[in-house]
């Protein structure tokens, strides 16, 4: 099939199905199989990193097998050693690229003149809360952020919150959750968008429903997308984020939450794992320029100690996430479980590549609607949030 199709190209062709069908007339049925299984040109980096994998462990297996035939032929050792060493060579020259520092030094240019009039552009997505996005700098194109929590301690409904606050500016938004269904989603969504208890109304029957029926309608028509697959490995997820981004235009990924994405391999222990699963996670950032909100458990170290102010080693099981992230918050109640709930919950930022290294955001958290809002009052910064 391939001979055809370069046969089909040499002379001037256009290669098709029926050109190359006709060029390989015993091959029509397998042509026809090999363009109904064609993948996604959506995932073609992957494709093209396996093709080059399979092509260096060829290439590594006949350097190596020849070496082994000198090494029964030769009788010169200096010959035969520097004859390895030239098919190594040969084998990793230009198996890692090198980056073009002109094209790299006008890209620089181009940023500082982009800045001349007022300073760069602003990209982050924010969260129309002023000390969140006076602190933290606003959500960046490829940049990992974790928000960690306790069970029960409300990052699941923020990170919602914040993914409605980017779908109103008009910010497309892909959530994974790995532990509630679509319906439990969605009744969170309305619940933000309404200020209704749906809980309550769907265990009555009593509420607003207009309020209800407009808040459903209002959600349905944001642009989030919501997968609910509870068992997913990191590689799906990352082919999935690459799809969606390319063909859907995602600007922003929510991720519900670390510790159940499986890594689809095998690891020494789950630190291990947990690591390399988030470095799965950076690179994607990176491929796809998005954001990408990272949810996390916290462990229970932080219950025994007096002053219950989180570390970054409090994340569980962390591996190395804390390295991976380009920020680490933890969202914790204001008052400790003895105490009467005050409704605030403090979003304690312990690592920020862009913006106030350190720092705590005090947020209003009603339970019920799973609203959020600033305890600080302030301006609201661009892409302002009604």
């Amino acid at each position: 099939v391939w001979l055809a199709c370069e046969s089909v190209s040499k002379a001037g062709g256009t290669v098709d199905q029926l050109s190359v069908s006709r060029q390989a007339m015993s091959e029509c049925m397998h042509i026809e199989d090999l363009i109904e299984q064609c993948p996604s040109a959506s995932n073609l980096s992957y494709y093209a990193s396996q093709a080059y994998a399979v092509y260096v462990r060829r290439q590594v297996f006949l350097k190596h097998y020849n070496a082994l035939t000198a090494a029964q032929e030769e009788e010169d050792p200096e010959k035969l050693l520097q004859g390895l060493q030239d098919a190594l060579w040969e084998t990793t020259k230009g198996m890692t690229t090198e980056k073009d520092q002109k094209e790299a030094q006008r890209g620089f240019m181009d940023v500082l003149e982009s800045a001349k009039d007022g300073g760069v552009p602003d990209l982050s997505i924010k969260s129309g809360i002023y000390g969140l996005d006076d602190k933290l700098g606003g959500f960046l194109p490829g940049a990992v952020y974790i928000i960690s929590g306790r069970p029960g301690g409300g990052k699941s409904a923020f990170s919602m919150f914040l993914a409605i606050q980017a779908a109103k500016q008009g910010k497309k938004v892909a959530i994974w959750s790995l532990e509630m269904l679509y319906n439990s989603i969605a009744e969170r969504a309305v619940a933000i968008m309404s200020g209704e208890d749906v809980r309550h109304y769907l265990k009555t029957g009593m509420g607003d429903k207009n309020k209800l029926a407009k808040a459903t309608k209002d959600f349905f028509e944001l642009p989030i997308h919501i997968e609910d697959t509870p068992a997913i490995t990191v590689d799906q997820l990352r082919s999935q984020a690459r799809r969606f981004v390319q063909d859907k235009g995602v600007d922003m990924l929510v991720i519900d939450y670390l510790t159940l994405i499986r890594s689809g391999g095998r690891y020494e222990n789950r630190v291990n794992e947990i690591g390399a699963i988030t470095r799965t996670i950076k690179v994607m950032a990176l491929e796809c320029g998005v954001p990408v909100i990272l949810l996390a458990q916290m462990n229970r170290e932080i219950e025994k100690r007096e002053k219950q102010i989180p570390r970054m080693s409090d994340l569980r099981d962390s591996g190395t996430a804390e390295q991976d992230a380009d920020s680490v918050a933890f969202l914790m109640k204001n008052t400790s479980d003895e105490e009467p709930d005050d409704g605030i919950v403090n979003l304690w930022i312990r690592k920020n590549r862009n913006g106030v290294q350190e720092a705590k955001v005090s947020l209003e958290y009603t339970r019920w609607n799973s609203r959020f809002k600033g305890v600080e009052e302030g301006p609201i910064l661009v892409n302002s949030i009604k």
